[in-house]
């Protein structure tokens, strides 16, 4: 029998090549604009010192010191160009230049606007690294500085650092005396990293939200009563029991409800029209500072009291007050009904000399002339 022959199993095509990120995209772009800026760079510096002749091929395999100095170079006339090459060595694990990026959008520098979220990011990236980043505190309210952008050429980054921080302290025999003498590196919580920016920012901004809502509180409460108080003050020249009475006595004193205000109002205009003078509360003076004197002033200085009888002034304790002072005084009363109503026991001991004058279904401006005649 013949061998079975064996079959060739097809080969599984190659994986497709993963598809890069846009993080990723953006870091080898930024890494291939920070080697043509470096070259660039190392380019300029030959042409104009020969002596210093660094060869343009390897700008690209410069240390990160001296990458990091020339970004410093660069913020002046090339801010944006410095920030891309900050930004390559930070993501390569340079703590340096994470940091000087976290200054840069802290305070802002010429061509390149200050980012509060950006520094904070970067800030904590240089914290994760080992560099000693000051909090809100050192840096105004907010984490922004109120003062003027740092000086490039008085960097932060150049302070010596505490010998306990990972990046500075290598563990080493001959460093472990040292570390045990620095007052720094005996404190045990030296390497924990500060507390966030943010986290110190929170309360101090709901500090400031309760004064200023406290403020804006009084202030309106201040205005509410100065307004009054205007109010007050432009109310009172037009109230008309301030003008002083006649001489003569021939002043008429009108006492009613202020419940029947817009019914008596017509018929004290008749009265005015016939060449009488009226003194009449028609603001409402009841409460107000001294008005009970102006009450008994006008009353006493009346030639007689106008009664406007009606359900609502017989009930009215303030009527009936101004009725008593009428006969203390020995004022004629006039009461002219303008609604029928039936007289309570307390008025009809004062009441009961006074003929009484209704202007239901009669003419108003005759039984006013009939009623005023005598007085």
């Amino acid at each position: 029998k013949a061998e079975p022959v064996a079959r060739a199993e097809p080969k599984a095509p190659p994986p497709a090549p993963r598809a890069k990120t846009r993080s990723e995209r953006e870091r080898e772009e930024e890494d291939r604009i920070a080697r043509e800026l470096a070259q660039k760079k190392s380019v300029q510096v030959a042409a104009v010192s020969p002596s210093a002749s660094a060869p343009a091929a390897a700008a690209a395999g410069m240390p990160p010191e001296d990458l990091f100095r020339q970004a410093r170079e660069m913020e002046t006339s090339d801010p944006k160009g410095a920030v891309k090459i900050y930004r390559s060595l930070a993501r390569k694990g340079n703590g340096k230049a994470a940091l000087r990026l976290g200054e840069i959008y802290d305070r802002g520098i010429t061509g390149v606007p200050r980012d509060y979220q950006e520094s904070l990011s970067w800030y904590q990236k240089a914290r994760d690294l080992g560099e000693a980043v000051e909090t809100a505190r050192g840096r105004g309210f907010g984490g922004w500085s109120s003062a003027a952008p740092a000086p490039v050429e008085a960097p932060k980054t150049e302070t010596p650092r505490p010998a306990a921080m990972p990046a500075e302290a290598p563990k080493t025999e001959a460093s472990k005396p040292a570390a045990k003498s620095a007052p720094v590196a005996a404190v045990p919580t030296a390497p924990a990293a500060p507390p966030a920016p943010l986290a110190e920012e929170k309360p101090r901004a709901i500090y400031i939200v309760v004064a200023l809502v406290a403020a804006l509180l009084a202030v309106g409460v201040w205005l509410w009563r100065r307004r009054r108080r205007v109010r007050s003050k432009a109310a009172q020249p037009a109230q008309p029991p301030a003008a002083p009475p006649a001489a003569d006595g021939a002043m008429l004193f009108v006492s009613y409800s202020h419940k029947d205000k817009t019914r008596i109002e017509p018929i004290v205009s008749m009265i005015e029209e016939s060449g009488r003078q009226v003194w009449m509360d028609r603001t409402g003076i009841t409460g107000q500072a001294g008005w009970a004197g102006q009450i008994v002033r006008a009353i006493r200085q009346s030639r007689a009291v106008v009664l406007m009888a009606s359900p609502n002034s017989y009930a009215s304790d303030q009527v009936v007050r101004e009725l008593y002072l009428a006969m203390n005084h020995k004022k004629p009363i006039v009461p002219i009904e303008i609604e029928p109503a039936e007289l309570p026991d307390e008025l009809q001991y004062i009441l009961a000399p006074f003929q009484h004058h209704r202007l239901s279904g009669r003419e108003p401006r005759e039984v006013l002339g009939r009623a005023l005649a005598a007085v």
